[in-house]
């Protein structure tokens, strides 16, 4: 089955659908590193191309795997620095809570 979404992103490549193709990459074949690429590689041409898929493949993804490093760097993509930093502080801020830093229970002489 996979062969066949891989044709059919071929055969929209070269009929110059690229949305129609990196819609199959990201969806039926689940690559959304290939989508990306394909996006960047023609983003003269289809600027708006890669801020969609960011927002309708990449962050859905990410927010499903919880990868708030991932969420991260799309908004950074997305030229959205003030979420990418609201995200990094807020899963910082967790990081930190989970460390349970202690007073040694013996203190050496010198």
């Amino acid at each position: 089955m996979p062969r066949c979404f891989m044709c059919s992103q071929a055969f929209f490549l070269l009929g110059a659908d690229l949305a129609a193709a990196v819609k199959v990459c990201a969806r039926q074949l689940a690559d959304l590193q290939l989508a990306l690429v394909l996006c960047k590689l023609h983003q003269a041409s289809a600027p708006e191309l890669i801020a969609s898929i960011l927002r309708e493949e990449l962050l859905p993804y990410a927010a499903q795997r919880q990868d708030s490093w991932l969420c991260c760097v799309a908004h950074l993509q997305l030229d959205e620095p003030r979420r990418a930093y609201l995200l990094a502080a807020a899963q910082a801020t967790q990081h930190l809570s989970l460390i349970h830093i202690s007073e040694p229970t013996r203190r050496y002489a010198i």
